[in-house]
């Protein structure tokens, strides 16, 4: 899971009946919702997802296929 908001990757957990949610989204931009894990300086070191949105319709396209588009 990537937090936007730190620009970093987050260990992520979730219950085995939101899988098929999980597996529905992958590659896709989600808002999650659940209980983060955070140090005493208040950055998120993991978080358990308790349930899951799309933001997007389409998945994020990888860089190899949008490299060299930019003028």
């Amino acid at each position: 899971m990537f937090d936007a908001d730190q620009n970093r990757s987050v260990r992520a957990a979730f219950s085995s009946g939101l899988l098929p949610e999980v597996s529905k989204h992958t590659k896709q931009r989600v808002a999650a919702w659940g209980l983060a894990q955070r140090t005493a300086a208040g950055q998120t070191v993991a978080f358990e997802i308790e349930k899951l949105e799309p933001l997007a319709e389409h998945p994020i396209m990888p860089v190899r296929e949008i490299a060299g588009i930019a003028p």
